[in-house]
């Protein structure tokens, strides 16, 4: 056995050992020590839900590969990345233990506004959208006219926590005087929860065949779906009506820790800037065209989301280790 491979089956294992655990924020400072020569740029990267973590390192190191080694080549610095859970990643940036970190907007928005780190980049959609809605619609032959009419009725969301067809979809009914608990609520998997389906066919069929009053769909998936219903069964949005519109929020959030100094958070901010023009096979699987600066309304959208902390991952705290 040749000395790289023994190198690269240990970082893999450390890697694994490091998820396993629930990922403590030592994975990666093991991996600097075993496979780098110089201090890596650590990337924090928060996945969504605890399955996701149990079914990495795939995933997380799998997608943002192409554009970790276009950043490692340009600040001529290792890049390491690091899946761990939000409440993880917060506290690695308080603490210097992150030098980045990627996470949702609903993610961004637990963390007290005193305490919120500095937003270096935010990414674009394929069709180069920063900001994303969702669209809240009922079945056409419904008499439901906005989304105050929804009291006392089932509607459904996207998947639990995810920060437009969850935290978004909130926000947009308390806006019009309808509180969670004003909505009829699940028996199961937990009596009192919301309804949640999985994904825009899911829930264009439950709103048009009126198993719920009405539901929330990202607007790219919508106007993806056909416009009348096909003989497969897939249903058209000419069974549907549009009667209200979530804000805009991103899709991710590029974080900067309290350890990296301005020139290099410089460089990786103008490094992410040209990496869509001069290198756009590097974010194809993020499924991004490009990464921005944020602008003021981009702040302010993040500002206002107000996600209930009680739909987070019910992780303990657990403090970085000391470096």
């Amino acid at each position: 056995m040749n000395s790289s491979f023994h190198r690269t089956t240990l970082v893999t294992l450390a890697v694994g050992a490091a998820l396993v655990a629930g990922c403590q924020s030592t994975g990666t400072h093991v991996i600097s020590r075993l496979a780098f020569q110089k201090e890596p740029l650590v990337v924090a990267v928060v996945v969504d839900s605890v399955p996701e973590a149990a079914a990495a390192p795939v995933s997380p190191f799998t997608t943002y590969a192409p554009l970790q080694a276009a950043l490692s080549k340009a600040i001529d610095r290792p890049v390491a990345l690091e899946p761990c859970f939000a409440f993880q990643a917060e506290q690695g940036i308080a603490t210097g233990w992150y030098s980045l970190a990627v996470v949702t907007p609903a993610q961004y928005a637990r963390t007290p506004a005193e305490r919120r780190p500095r937003i270096l980049a935010v990414s674009s959609d394929p069709d180069g959208d920063v900001l994303r809605s969702a669209l809240l619609v009922t079945a056409t032959t419904s008499a439901i006219q906005g989304p105050a009419d929804l009291r006392g009725k089932i509607v459904a969301f996207g998947p639990r926590d995810d920060s437009l067809l969850h935290h978004g979809a909130l926000k947009l009914l308390r806006d019009n005087g309808i509180q969670p608990s004003d909505l009829q609520t699940e028996l199961l998997p937990v009596p009192g929860s919301l309804r949640h389906l999985p994904d825009a066919r899911t829930m264009a069929h439950a709103v048009a065949t009126s198993q719920v009053a009405a539901g929330f769909i990202d607007e790219d998936d919508y106007n993806a779906l056909p416009e009348q219903s096909t003989a497969s069964g897939e249903t058209g949005r000419q069974d549907m009506r549009v009667i209200g519109r979530t804000m805009g929020l991103p899709t991710r959030l590029l974080l900067v820790g309290h350890n990296l100094d301005p020139d290099t958070a410089a460089r990786v901010q103008a490094f992410l800037v040209r990496v869509g023009r001069e290198q756009p096979e590097v974010l194809k699987p993020l499924r991004a065209r490009d990464y921005r600066v944020p602008t003021e309304d981009v702040l302010a959208a993040c500002g206002q989301l107000e996600p209930d902390p009680a739909t987070a991952l019910p992780l303990p705290f657990v403090a970085p280790p000391k470096k």
